[in-house]
């Protein structure tokens, strides 16, 4: 066997093997999947621990407060305008 029939007989084995990722391994759409469940995941336990630190009245009293938050933003008036949105928020989580 001459260098050229070595050469060619190499590219063939080497075209058969499985395509290699960037990270060295065969199934990179897996491994996105991977990634994106765990980040799905990762934000429905941020999500329910948001709501389990508010507790029941507190979730309940939650748009008072940034509605208040929000009030309290405008100059001059704001405190006086955010008073019965704050007094909502207290009625329901005191």
């Amino acid at each position: 066997m001459d260098s050229k029939q070595v050469s060619i007989g190499i590219v063939q084995q080497l075209s058969t093997l499985p395509h290699m990722g960037t990270a060295g391994t065969t199934d990179t759409a897996g491994r996105q999947h991977r990634n994106a469940r765990r980040a799905g995941i990762a934000r429905g336990a941020a999500l329910l621990a948001l709501c389990a630190a508010l507790g029941g009245c507190g979730l309940a009293a939650a748009p008072c407060r940034v509605a208040s938050a929000g009030l309290k933003i405008i100059p001059v008036v704001g405190h006086v305008a955010a008073t019965p949105t704050d007094a909502c928020a207290d009625v329901i989580d005191p």
